[in-house]
């Protein structure tokens, strides 16, 4: 056990010094396959740092929720219901004094399961909440939630769309963190072992999917895609395992702008996915509707690794003429590689996070940095 004394689901520091960050995860309430990537930077954190992880869980009665008298007061102010959420299975004490706690959560309405910490925020000299999944509409009917935000001293939000609504919203020091990547774990195959000609994994539009498999079948192709919708799962971080085992065996991966088939709902432009950085970590050559150039540049993507394929359309000319010209896959590969061990491993967006919070590295995290720049210089396709 670190400063904190946290009881309950926790996962504690095994070193002999005590812990210095308590990181809050939701992973017990929401396994879902999408947001595994970030269930991996929590790892990461656990691997870099001395941090405690504690584990939120849910109750057996999903229809009521204890809320703390701050959350009930917010709540009745915004007028939102506040007996109609989750019943919470424990309450974890989360006391001590770690230097950070860093709670990461899915939607701002998750706000509403920390209730669980009791007074969490007294428990780190500096309390933050990371946002992984705030989308403009779920921000503006957020029932004043961001009134609990701005009572913290960090807010971190994935992608351009939500962090400009959180600022938009009353919360301008919002900081925007991209997703990750571990670029261990995604570290690509040699080029023989890519079996996968092309992978389609999630959501896809129908139109380019009949198209694919229709030059899959001419082709002689590997075309991999999802059949089933599978959003949960009993293991996240198996999961992501098996997920990067097959994105690192893959040449090419189709992956459009975020919400490429809800863009009337974003004001931010086409926003960068976080298939972006697992693609990269892989050296697999991204094939899509390519997001803003604006977002590529805050996200640190070169375009000159995408090759720009419409979100719906039935001409995969660009995919077939890349998968044919082994000389341009394998600099794209190279491209992309080496952007993610420069920009993208975990191990960055942690160093930024400290950043924000004042709070100095361990020789983890600088010898994880060190020996990505090193790799950097000779990436592999």
């Amino acid at each position: 056990m670190g400063k904190g004394t946290p009881t309950g689901a926790v996962a504690e520091h095994a070193g002999s010094e005590p812990a210095r960050v308590a990181i809050i995860s939701s992973r017990g309430i929401e396994p879902v396959v999408g947001f595994s990537g970030w269930y991996e930077f929590e790892d990461m954190v656990c691997r870099l740092d001395r941090a405690d992880r504690i584990d939120l869980g849910r109750g057996r009665d999903d229809r009521r929720l204890r809320l703390t008298r701050r959350g009930e007061q917010v709540a009745r102010k915004a007028g939102a219901p506040t007996k109609q959420h989750l019943r919470l299975a424990q309450t974890l004490e989360l006391s001590g004094q770690y230097d950070l706690v860093l709670a990461v959560l899915t939607r701002i309405s998750d706000l509403f399961l920390l209730d669980q910490l009791g007074d969490w925020t007294k428990a780190g000299r500096i309390s933050a909440v990371m946002l992984t999944e705030a989308w403009r509409p779920s921000v503006e009917d957020s029932f004043g939630l961001t009134d609990l935000l701005a009572e913290l001293d960090l807010v971190f939000c994935s992608g351009s769309e939500g962090t400009n609504a959180l600022r938009d919203n009353g919360l301008p020091e919002t900081h925007l963190l991209w997703p990750g990547v571990d670029c261990g774990r995604f570290a690509p195959h040699l080029p023989d072992d890519r079996r996968i000609d092309v992978y389609n994994p999630g959501r896809r539009d129908e139109t380019t999917h009949a198209s694919l498999k229709g030059a899959a079948r001419d082709r002689g192709w590997f075309y991999l895609y999802d059949s089933t919708a599978a959003p949960t799962t009993s293991d996240v971080i198996g999961h992501r395992v098996s997920y990067a085992e097959l994105v690192r065996r893959s040449r090419v991966m189709i992956a459009n702008s975020a919400k490429f088939d809800q863009l009337d709902q974003l004001r931010a432009g086409r926003d960068v996915p976080g298939r972006h950085f697992e693609a990269a970590g892989a050296g697999t050559v991204i094939v899509g509707d390519s997001p803003d150039p604006r977002n590529l540049e805050l996200a640190q993507v070169d375009p000159g690794r995408l090759v720009q394929m419409p979100s719906s359309t039935d001409d995969v000319g660009p995919l077939v003429a890349l998968l044919a010209d082994r000389d341009r896959w394998a600099e794209l590969s190279r491209m992309a590689r080496r952007e993610a061990l420069e920009r993208h491993d975990w191990a960055y967006r942690w160093s930024t996070i400290l950043g924000a919070a004042g709070i100095d590295h361990l020789p983890p995290l600088d010898e994880r940095i060190a020996a990505l720049a090193e790799e950097a210089s000779e990436p592999r396709s």
